[in-house]
């Protein structure tokens, strides 16, 4: 298969073991990637946006990243920016996944969406959404569940826009019903929030299992070599695009 020629900015968290399958889709489809690795308690903000004011790029594509996309960095995205991320609509932002351990009465179904990214957080256009039913799930099966919606999704998204001359070609599977709700808290209000649970270590759990390696232990043995080689190339800022 012929790649894209189009510029294409992926972001991601780095200690995310899944990215290095999230990475070898992009690069499926892509054949000219800028990867920006991106952690929002150790990397400097100024200093990434000023990595990407240095480039050209069509397309951005934010994976399970909490970095934030500035207005000015979108308008540079000549194709369009999409954010794949691992919660339904119906409860974006911060508690994604603690939110459904601390009150499975409100919502018994998990999920990713796959949305344009504007100047507000989780706000733009609704392109692809999956959910799955979660009541009774462990934390870490929640997190498996999302990583590999996310990375179906994530597939789906590259060959559409592998196909088509903008994000507008997500469009195909836009849903309607799907809307945004409003935030349920602020950032500073969830984070007292779970700090003040009694079951606060199984929302703790919830938020920060996705780092760990054993959520993918399976897949880290399998492809240790070549994660520590990704890893390696990411701290030379030598990433090689195969």
């Amino acid at each position: 298969m012929i790649k894209s020629t189009d510029k294409l900015v992926f972001i991601c968290k780095k200690d995310l073991l899944w990215n290095w399958d999230a990475f070898q889709i992009v690069s499926k489809y892509f054949d000219n990637i800028h990867l920006l690795t991106w952690d929002a308690y150790r990397d400097n903000k100024q200093e990434a946006d000023e990595e990407l004011a240095n480039i050209e790029y069509d397309y951005i594509i934010s994976f399970w990243s909490e970095y934030i996309i500035l207005p000015a960095q979108i308008e540079a995205a000549k194709k369009g920016a999409i954010n794949v991320h691992p919660a339904p609509p119906e409860h974006p932002g911060l508690g994604m996944f603690s939110h459904i351990f601390a009150f499975p009465e409100n919502r018994m179904f998990h999920g990713t969406t796959v949305h344009e990214v504007d100047s507000k957080l989780d706000s733009g256009q609704i392109y692809i959404t999956k959910e799955f039913p979660c009541f009774g799930m462990t934390p870490a099966e929640v997190c498996r569940c999302s990583v590999m919606d996310s990375l179906e999704l994530l597939e789906t998204a590259c060959e559409l826009l592998y196909k088509g001359e903008r994000t507008d070609a997500l469009l195909k599977y836009y849903n309607p019903l799907r809307r945004w709700n409003s935030h349920l808290y602020t950032s500073k209000q969830e984070l007292e929030w779970l700090s003040e649970l009694p079951a606060h270590h199984i929302a703790h759990e919830a938020e920060t299992y996705a780092v760990t390696l054993a959520t993918n232990e399976q897949f880290f043995e399998q492809n240790k070599d070549k994660f520590d080689t990704y890893l390696e190339e990411i701290d030379q800022n030598e990433i090689v695009f195969a």
